[in-house]
């Protein structure tokens, strides 16, 4: 369940809905599908937007833990 908590607080931060077309759109049809995907996508991303940058940086947050 902690990737389900890093894509809300992501989405959240972002001013973003958790909504699977927002998702898709924002970074692919995988990470739309699954919350572990979501992250899985963000992390491995090269485009840096505010959304992947907010996912890497709660995700290493929570690593680190």
């Amino acid at each position: 369940q902690r990737q389900m908590c890093i894509r809300d607080s992501a989405m959240s931060a972002c001013n973003l809905k958790v909504d699977r077309s927002i998702i898709k759109q924002k970074l692919g049809i995988y990470a739309a599908k699954r919350p572990d995907e979501f992250v899985a996508e963000a992390v491995s991303s090269t485009k840096n937007t505010k959304l992947e940058k907010t996912v890497k940086k709660l995700f290493k947050e929570r690593t680190s833990e």
